[in-house]
């Protein structure tokens, strides 16, 4: 993995080296990972990284179910977690005693229920007479020459599309789900469940579910809280407001040589709008400036004395990454020093609003960065590269 950094890394080192931000705050250094914008290690991020000197095409080995089988799985009416599961049994990746010695794992590979030597996905959720027994009580009509069968693709696909034979079980879904569960109360907890109960409970729950689904809707309007807001949707403004309003702006651009901040401040009590403009080093990605931008301004209005201030920016990433610092450790010099300006507010909160309502900063911050000067603009009139 080093080797993956090393390489990203050393073609911009004396520019990367001008751009790590450094903050006011003496601590160690913390651990990020520089493949997300976050800084926090995924799984896919990891993968993608891993995968970056593969240079053959994978190449699939053994059967499976096809691409239309999967594809019809998202459609079946049944809650997310259920389809899912149902992938999951299609793709032969639910941790079954078969699939478990496969990977080295020491385990009975037998199936707890009947005795069968080996407990395969197929077995446990079709043919295991336990299974079988359910789907029969669930008027599945079973038998050797057509459910279920060998294949657990053939089992899945019997209750899919309209043609299909079990295309009148609507229920199938659940069944599926709570036959799996049973067997797992059997193995974990050497519970016993009869077949009778797995079906009314099955069946009670696919009713309730389907229920839900056509109930009329109910228009809920959710208020936006105070504070650290918008991250549900973009803010209205109140039409009256107490305190000052900074609209916050920052500017990026592969390539420039700097990046741009700019802030407008309002108020009732005051007619004309002051506003802030400067450029500085290009940092290392567009959400650096943008937190680099809302810092500035907090500072601005701490100069000021502006104590009662409702910030607004259009950059979402930005109101996440406020309202939760421990998500985003690539932003930990720039979230510690805010958290300390922070004290200095009487009043303070950071919410989301549209672009189109943010024009005058986003102009100020582009035409900052574009700037082929060092710029530092703060007043209440327009200066005349602003114009």
């Amino acid at each position: 993995m080093e080797k993956y950094m090393f390489r990203s890394l050393s073609g911009n080192k004396g520019l990367i080296k001008q751009a790590i931000p450094l903050g006011e705050n003496q601590r160690g250094d913390p651990f990020s990972w520089h493949f997300t914008k976050t800084g926090r290690y995924t799984v896919k991020s990891g993968y993608h990284i891993a995968r970056l000197d593969v240079n053959q095409p994978f190449m699939a080995r053994g059967s499976g179910p096809d691409i239309t089988l999967l594809a019809s799985v998202w459609r079946v009416r049944c809650p997310p977690k259920i389809q899912h599961f149902m992938l999951q049994v299609l793709s032969d990746c639910i941790s079954i005693s078969a699939n478990l010695g496969r990977r080295g794992i020491a385990c009975d590979l037998g199936c707890v229920r009947c005795g069968t030597e080996e407990e395969t996905i197929n077995h446990a959720t079709f043919v295991c007479p336990p299974a079988r027994q359910v789907w029969a009580l669930a008027h599945v009509p079973v038998g050797p020459l057509s459910f279920p069968t060998d294949s657990v693709y053939a089992n899945v696909d019997h209750f899919l599309g309209q043609q299909n034979p079990g295309a009148h079980v609507v229920a199938f879904p659940w069944l599926m789900w709570y036959i799996w569960k049973s067997r797992n109360a059997r193995v974990f907890e050497d519970i016993v469940e009869k077949p009778e109960d797995i079906v009314r409970v099955a069946e009670g729950e696919a009713t309730g579910w389907q229920q839900a689904q056509v109930e009329d809707d109910v228009d809920i309007s959710h208020p936006i809280p105070v504070g650290l807001s918008g991250l549900a949707g973009t803010t209205s403004l109140p039409p009256v407001f107490s305190g000052y309003r900074c609209f916050i702006d920052g500017s990026w651009k592969a390539g420039d040589q700097f990046a741009g901040a700019g802030w407008c401040c309002t108020s009732l009590q005051v007619v004309s709008p002051l506003m802030g403009a400067r450029n500085f080093l290009r940092s290392l990605s567009p959400l650096h400036a943008e937190a680099e931008a809302f810092l500035w301004a907090m500072r601005c209005m701490i100069c000021h004395d502006f104590r009662d201030v409702d910030f607004y920016t259009n950059c979402s990433d930005l109101v996440k990454m406020v309202s939760s610092p421990s998500d985003w450790p690539a932003f930990t010099t720039y979230l510690e020093d805010i958290k300390i300006d922070r004290e200095e507010f009487s009043s303070f909160s950071l919410s989301l609003i549209s672009r189109n309502a943010n024009v005058s900063a986003n102009s100020l911050a582009r035409q900052a960065r574009t700037s082929p000067h060092h710029v530092l603009f703060i007043n209440n009139f327009s200066s005349h590269w602003l114009v």
